[in-house]
């Protein structure tokens, strides 16, 4: 953000500057306008902000701030007494919300920034498909997008005071949403444009209730786009028309249904990922996941409407790799180690039990399927697992392994469908798995780790990278 007088910058979130006047002034000189919460990688001249957040206080890293060489820092006034009190020379900022502070910073950037701003949200989707859309439009401007998981309250400001008013074009902002009104929250800081609803599904049902309060949270989005802007969703999304009818500007649908405004088809397996086709342009995407060729659609759309041709999206396109742990490709010299452990809800588990079977076909190898909990479903939680297990066990799998709470209940029920009891087990936590894991895999198995992030079923997956799989011709191949 811009180097405001600090002084202003109080006034401006309705606060006081705190500090000795000399080191006032010292400071204002190299302030460097970069905002950070963290002082692990916080930077000399930052302002730093203190904020609590559940287990951690930031207010308690004040001395690891000053040395780390922050400028300033704003605190709460609950904790004025500590500061004042403790041997910390660094000038602050004394409001009575840090986060709220935080926000009102990120509104003022956003204030001053006068390129696009584009909202992406979903159930399922949204990263990859802001993460397609920014390769696909830094191609041509110069721009930035959400880091990481930053889609919340306190990282999608923080994504914003990343921006170079000066300089960026775009920004692309994933937003998240545990319960109604969180979009909303987001939207007013951020002012988008243009809005990207990827999917309506069964997640974070614990807190929504029913899909239906899922739509009208994610609609939100939606309600806050201006009259010029653009609503991009799914035609085929079971939600469209209430999804439609939130937006109180132009509409936009993509999806292979021929109803929709730009219809994906043609699209096939190839052995670098999935090509189709849109508008008469041909598109490769490098995942095997055929759900991605959606999101990839939503992202091609945006960036036709913003002016980029098919040939030059196409060409960025095709640079694209899916974030790890998204149903990307691990790289092993003799496992293919598909990683989607870093959420899961029932129909991105589907489409991942999907994508492992098509991979174990194409390859003509074994599959392993490491499932486990699927979390934030509430009342539906029993029922969904239950789903989980009857469609792995329906599937080409040769084996399938349970994790977590659920686990049994996915066993049960992939039993149910006549499958080989040698071919499935279950564990209670990760090392369990990983002893029953190691047992089953053999050189060029397809192995499949799909869970919520709670389950932390990445340990398995870095696991996997080392693993020296047994030779195929030890053992012979387990018939169905």
């Amino acid at each position: 953000m811009k180097r405001h007088p600090m002084k202003l910058l109080a006034t401006m979130l309705g606060g006081r500057l705190a500090g000795d006047a000399r080191a006032i002034e010292k400071a204002q000189a190299r302030f460097s306008g970069r905002v950070s919460m963290d002082t692990r990688t916080l930077a000399a001249g930052d302002l730093f902000v203190a904020l609590s957040t559940g287990s951690r206080d930031g207010h308690e890293f004040l001395a690891a701030a000053q040395a780390a060489g922050a400028a300033f820092a704003i605190i709460e006034s609950a904790f004025e007494t500590t500061y004042r009190g403790a041997r910390i020379t660094l000038p602050v900022v004394i409001v009575d919300d840090s986060l709220l502070a935080l926000q009102l910073l990120a509104a003022s950037q956003r204030d001053e920034f006068d390129g696009l701003v584009i909202g992406v949200t979903g159930s399922v989707g949204k990263t990859s498909t802001r993460d397609m859309l920014h390769t696909i439009l830094k191609s041509r401007y110069t721009g930035r997008q959400s880091p990481a998981n930053f889609n919340n309250s306190i990282g999608l400001p923080l994504s914003l005071l990343e921006l170079d008013p000066g300089s960026d074009e775009f920004v692309v902002l994933e937003m998240g949403a545990g319960r109604r009104g969180d979009i909303a929250a987001l939207c007013d800081i951020a002012q988008p444009e243009i809005g990207i609803i990827t999917s309506v599904g069964l997640a974070h049902l614990e807190t929504f209730g029913t899909p239906r309060d899922v739509a009208d949270a994610k609609g939100e989005l939606f309600e806050s786009l201006p009259a010029n802007g653009t609503a991009v969703f799914p035609g085929h999304d079971p939600f469209a028309l209430v999804l439609r009818q939130k937006a109180a500007c132009r509409t936009m649908t993509v999806g292979e249904d021929g109803v929709n405004d730009w219809v994906i088809s043609h699209v096939r397996t190839v052995r670098d990922g999935h090509r189709f086709t849109m508008d008469g342009q041909e598109y490769l995407i490098r995942s095997v996941a055929r759900h991605f060729v959606q999101n990839a659609g939503l992202a091609i759309a945006v960036a036709r409407e913003i002016g980029l041709s098919g040939a030059e999206i196409a060409d960025h396109l095709a640079a694209w790799q899916p974030v790890g742990g998204r149903c990307a490709l691990v790289p092993h010299a003799s496992l293919t180690i598909l990683d989607d452990c870093y959420n899961a809800s029932p129909s991105a588990m589907a489409a991942a039990l999907r994508t492992l079977e098509e991979l174990g076909e194409r390859e003509e190898t074994r599959t392993i399927a490491v499932i486990g909990d699927m979390a934030e479903l509430g009342e539906i939680s029993e029922r969904e697992h239950r789903r989980v297990g009857q469609l792995a066990g329906g599937l080409s799998i040769d084996f399938i392994l349970a994790i977590g709470r659920y686990a049994d209940i996915v066993a049960k029920a992939a039993r149910a469908t006549n499958l080989s009891p040698h071919r499935l087990a279950v564990a209670k936590d990760v090392e369990m798995a990983w002893m029953l894991l190691e047992c089953w895999i053999e050189e060029g198995d397809a192995i499949l780790v799909k869970g919520s992030r709670s389950m932390g079923l990445e340990r398995i997956t870095e696991r996997l990278k080392t693993c020296q799989p047994a030779l195929r011709d030890r053992f012979h191949r387990m018939s169905a």
